[in-house]
């Protein structure tokens, strides 16, 4: 059952010293929301998650002291119109190619958190006030790219901390590479491997134990022309590694590219194979999804520090 929160139930309530605002799977309107703004001048955090009511939000009045905003899973969300000049961090996480923003000058926005789709719509297009500060991001985290590649990436110099979530593989070195050149400065560079549990139903323990071939990874590739390589790139995660032929292709490659790594980080035990499989035999394959990481370990070159959780 969800809640309702309406302009009339906070009418009772003073929130001249509200600053950081969380609402989950709460039905609230646009027009609700803005009541709430206009009447917290102290405002630096708003996170609303779940709720298909929420179409837009807009305020008349700037929010000065607005520093992070999410929306996630907002389905019907299409429209965001205010002026928050000290952003710093915009999370947006629904399932809409395309968002109509308005955020006004944002000088201090650093960190910005989106799926594929409406990553895409951002860097292939110049019309709202995310796109033209793409240069100033420190940190970048991108879930769920498909197949397609990335047609334009402006430079991100100011970039420090990158997040790729590949679910399919099939133009993730394009893509992983694309990122890279755009990015000169970045420190730590992570891939999460998003799972294709419907995959894994139908292939069992072979998803994640297949032969391990490395005559396509990272040297012939090189070999072929893909000279480039990163020169300040210095750790390195795999988040949701398993081990299979394609992740450990992508993970070879990446690691062949930064020239001066110090730190790879592989996260295994965390995997979320309770969709698919029985504790017991999710124990099984969580311990061979170690042992590929082991078998990734010994492709490393001396000196670069290997974690496995």
């Amino acid at each position: 059952m969800k809640y309702t929160l309406t302009s009339q139930l906070l009418q009772s309530y003073s929130l001249e010293s509200l600053t950081d605002l969380s609402l989950a799977s709460v039905d609230v309107t646009g027009e609700v929301l803005e009541y709430v703004l206009s009447n917290c001048p102290f405002i630096e955090s708003l996170h609303v998650q779940n709720t298909w009511s929420l179409k837009n939000l807009k305020t008349s009045a700037p929010l000065p002291k607005l520093k992070h905003l999410e929306i996630l899973y907002c389905d019907y969300f299409r429209q965001i119109e205010i002026h928050a000049i000290n952003l710093v961090s915009f999370k947006y996480v629904v399932n809409m190619t395309t968002l109509k923003a308005v955020l006004g000058d944002v000088p201090n926005f650093v960190s910005l958190s989106v799926l594929g789709s409406y990553a895409q719509y951002l860097f292939d297009n110049n019309d709202c006030s995310i796109s033209r500060s793409l240069s100033q991001l420190e940190t970048l985290d991108i879930s769920y790219i498909l197949a397609n590649r990335f047609k334009r990436i402006p430079e991100l110099r100011n970039l420090r901390q990158l997040k790729l979530g590949i679910y399919h593989y099939t133009n993730g070195v394009f893509n992983c590479t694309s990122f890279l050149k755009a990015s000169p400065m970045l420190h730590t560079f992570g891939l999460k491997f998003e799972l294709d549990y419907e995959t894994m139903k139908v292939q069992g323990n072979t998803y994640i134990h297949r032969h391990l071939k490395f005559e396509l990874d990272a040297e012939k590739m090189m070999a072929q022309g893909d000279t480039y390589t990163h020169q300040c790139l210095k750790v390195v995660e795999l988040i949701n590694f398993v081990g299979c032929f394609a992740q450990m292709q992508l993970a070879l490659y990446v690691i062949n590219k930064a020239t001066s790594l110090e730190k790879i980080i592989i996260h295994t035990k965390k995997l979320s194979l309770t969709k698919v499989y029985s504790e017991c035999t999710r124990k099984n394959l969580t311990a061979r999804a170690i042992n590929n990481a082991k078998e990734l370990g010994t492709r490393l070159a001396t000196g670069v520090e290997l974690v496995i959780l």
